[in-house]
Formats: C-alpha cells, structure tokens, sequence
C-alpha cells in the first residue's frame, strides 16, 4: 500500500504534536514540582522560623485570613530495617496499623487466614507473594500521638523529623 504525501505530512503532523505535548507536560511537571517546593519552604521554614523570632504563632491578616503554626511530623519506615520496624510496632502495642496482604490469582486472607492461604498455596504449588506494610498517612498519625505521649521511635527503623508548619485559613 503507498501512502499519498498528504497522508505521510498528516502522521508526521500528528506525530509531531505528541511530541510537543509530552515536552508542554514534563516542563509543565517540572514548574509544579518547583513550585512545590518553593510553597514548602515558605510553609515549612520561613514562615515559620520568622514568626517564631518575632515571638508569633498566630498572626491574623488584614484581609481577615488567619496564620496559625502547628506541629507536624514526617515518619517513614527506613528500608533497610522493614521487618525490624514492624517487629517494633508489633511488640509495641501499634501492630494494628501494619496491613498485611497476599497477592495470587484467587484472592487475599485476613492475618490468621493469611498464613494458613500462605502454606496452602506453598502446599498446593501456587505463587504467592506476602506483604506487610503500613500506609504512610497512618504512620505519620500514629508517630505524631505517640510522640505527644513520649513515646520514642527507634531512628534505626523509623525516620521521624517533627517541624513546624504553618497553615493559613481564609475568612
């Protein structure tokens, strides 16, 4: 089959706005992970750290919008030490934030059922892969009650950084 010069100059026409698009969409991602992190940096340490030296943790605007500074935590469970951190959390009494899920092709089983599905499918010739893991909201909820009870987070298993955020509301 031979393609005319108009049907070659409409695929190299159309191939070339794909392209153009997907260069607009990684500098457009680009932009928005820069302004990300500028928005951060206002939020996180200047704002914060300047109205702490003027001995503030609350400002209202007059616009009426309030700033109020809170405290915040980033938690997250260091690779290296997965088990080890959830052995901790179970030990610990926080072992019901740990989710633990069974991938094969028929289904998932609740803990105690987990491993008995486990062994079957060991038994029966099945490929199953088990997974425990803890969201990142619920560790970053429950790293932040427990720390306000002072309890301590092992800095082997756990990475934990409390901050200062400050948070703006509109009239």
């Amino acid at each position: 089959m031979e393609l005319t010069n108009s049907e070659l100059l409409e695929i190299t026409k159309l191939a070339q706005d794909q392209l153009d698009w997907e260069i607009r969409i990684n500098q457009l991602e680009t932009d928005l992970e820069h302004a990300k992190e500028a928005m951060r940096q206002i939020q996180e340490k200047l704002l914060p750290d300047t109205m702490f030296a003027l001995g503030m943790t609350e400002f209202k605007m007059l616009s009426g919008a309030k700033i109020t500074i809170k405290d915040d935590v980033y938690a997250s469970i260091r690779k290296d030490f997965h088990g080890d951190a959830i052995n901790w959390l179970d030990n610990n009494g926080l072992g019901g934030i740990v989710k633990d899920e069974i991938k094969v092709n028929f289904g998932r089983g609740e803990l105690e059922e987990t491993k008995k599905l486990m062994e079957f499918c060991e038994k029966s010739g099945f490929m199953a892969e088990e997974k425990l893991s803890v969201h990142a909201q619920t560790l970053k909820a429950t790293v932040k009650e427990q720390l306000a009870k002072g309890v301590e987070f092992p800095s082997e298993y756990f990475s934990v950084a409390p901050f200062q955020k400050a948070i703006i509301k509109l009239k």
